[in-house]
């Protein structure tokens, strides 16, 4: 099927939306994906391909500096409400204890909250001084709305069981405090890490419904309400994943166009946003992808303005898929540079093509699919 046609027969069902809605829903925010550039020259040393995922090359905590400037490109433009750009990061409630799970001979898990993982990186580097207060700063100032995105970005059964036999790309990625080495970067890499809610073993799966009632806990404790949404780590999740979100006050999944199901499952259908799921979440479905750090190549603002056109053709909202590497200058801070150039300039052209859209964060938009509340009409800010 030709882009365009995909495009639209991507969007021709699903929820009619009042108005032109912008939401920018954005993966990874806490997690420690590469700790150094002394860490990728090691990797690179043991045959990694570090150029061959744009995760492993540019992906890291985000530094003050990097959210203090993506604050400054979402606040640089308004809606017609007079409202910032408003971004939803998917959080990742925790970190491994790389110390703990070495001191058990990698037969135990142990983590760190993602408070923990503020206090300790601070401790060795300035750059994380503010951390977390400056978090909370972009949530009270309308720019950053946080949802859950689990605990970690890990299969962690997949991954202990590569330590304890020795797989030497993932051993030494330990040794760096680093886990993230993608299938196209090592041949050593055979299942996805990243995979979190995936499954192996039919432990796996008691394991993983444990540490996602730990992640809805965790963000609830950290941003004082239940998360209204949850974002299943590669877009991978079970009914039993369900229940327990469920249970815990989530109210709706994000993904793309279809459940990527654990080793065992089944393929299910597409996914449109308003749908439900078997046990009564709401569907919100990404219909833009806009991601400049994965192929530098690429326009990237005429990508995603094509793909919004489509979406407002159709009288959906533009759910937009921008991970938080494309933000990220810890490591190469030209990366930083272009990602934020571009959605800069993606926001503005937005706003000069459709003076009347309306930037919403992704629970408001949870909320209009439920029918909790009408179209948003918003007072400007002063």
């Amino acid at each position: 099927m030709r882009a365009w046609a995909r495009k639209h027969f991507l969007n021709h069902r699903g929820w009619r939306a009042p108005g032109r809605f912008v939401v920018l829903q954005s993966d990874d925010w806490g997690s420690i994906r590469t700790t150094s550039l002394e860490a990728l020259a090691a990797l690179h040393h043991c045959g990694v391909d570090t150029t061959a995922c744009h995760y492993l090359r540019y992906d890291a905590l985000a530094t003050d500096e990097d959210l203090e400037a993506l604050f400054d490109t979402l606040q640089s433009v308004r809606d017609r409400d007079g409202r910032p750009a408003v971004l939803s990061p998917n959080v990742l409630t925790h970190n491994p204890d790389f110390a703990a799970i070495s001191a058990s001979d990698f037969s135990c898990y142990a983590a760190i909250t993602l408070q923990e993982t503020f206090e300790r990186v601070r401790a060795c580097d300035n750059r994380y001084r503010k951390g977390l207060t400056l978090w909370q700063e972009g949530i009270a100032a309308g720019l950053f709305a946080p949802q859950l995105h689990g605990a970690e970005h890990l299969q962690v059964g997949r991954w202990l069981r590569a330590l304890k036999e020795g797989n030497p790309v993932v051993r030494e990625a330990f040794d760096y405090g680093m886990w993230g080495i993608s299938r196209k970067a090592s041949p050593h890499i055979t299942k996805s890490l990243q995979a979190a809610l995936d499954d192996d073993l039919p432990a796996d799966t008691d394991f993983t419904k444990t540490r996602l009632a730990d992640a809805c806990n965790a963000f609830e404790k950290l941003f004082g309400r239940p998360s209204a949404s949850f974002t299943p780590p590669n877009y991978t999740w079970s009914i039993a994943h369900e229940i327990v979100l469920k249970a815990h006050g989530t109210r709706a999944l994000q993904s793309f166009t279809r459940q990527r199901h654990p080793t065992r499952g089944p393929v299910k259908p597409r996914i449109f946003s308003g749908n439900r799921s078997p046990i009564g979440l709401t569907y919100i479905q990404r219909n833009v992808h806009f991601e400049p750090s994965e192929n530098p190549e690429i326009d990237w603002v005429a990508r995603a303005i094509n793909e919004i056109h489509t979406a407002f053709t159709w009288h959906r909202p533009a759910v937009i898929s921008t991970h938080r590497v494309n933000y990220i200058g810890s490591l190469h801070p030209a990366n930083r540079s272009r990602g934020l150039a571009q959605l800069g300039r993606l926001l503005r052209t937005v706003t000069g093509r459709w003076p009347d859209v309306q930037f919403i964060a992704t629970e408001t938009l949870v909320d209009l699919l439920e029918g909790r509340m009408d179209a948003p009409s918003m007072a400007p800010q002063s």
